[in-house]
């Protein structure tokens, strides 16, 4: 069965590109619509309004380089993608989107940054597996 439209979490890790290379040959085979999502959490500093916006300008361009490093990937490549960034809780983020959007499938590497913000926040991977509403596509290093 092949996928019409392919969404890609990317977070600039290694397992993330791993994963865009893959979705990247699937979308190339199938014509499917390639889209990557770079998510990043909003930050909330009570009491601390101008650190909060700070912090927030620093994600915020994180993520765009995120995004600039996913399509770097995928001129390598020759392949298409559109490049979406989005706020919240990634899982929230990327299975409300997908959902919203109708992907029929997500890739995306079975770890991402990793750490303490695993330890913190759970694995996004494991999240996006039980909370999907369409295939998930666990890409290994």
């Amino acid at each position: 069965m092949p996928f019409k439209k392919i969404l890609v979490p990317f977070d600039g890790s290694k397992q993330a590109e791993k994963a865009l290379e893959v979705a990247a040959q699937m979308a190339r085979h199938s014509k499917s619509k390639l889209v990557v999502l770079s998510v990043a959490e909003s930050i909330s500093l009570p009491g601390y309004p101008t650190e909060a916006a700070l912090l927030q300008r620093g994600i915020g361009a994180m993520q765009e380089l995120e995004l600039k490093k996913a399509g770097h990937v995928l001129r390598k490549l020759g392949v298409k993608a559109e490049f979406i960034p989005a706020s919240g809780h990634p899982v929230d983020a990327i299975t409300r989107y997908a959902k919203k959007n109708k992907f029929d499938l997500i890739a995306m590497g079975s770890k991402g940054t990793g750490g303490l913000k695993r330890l913190l926040l759970g694995s996004v991977s494991e999240g996006v597996v039980h909370h999907a509403h369409c295939a998930v596509l666990m890409v290994r290093e």
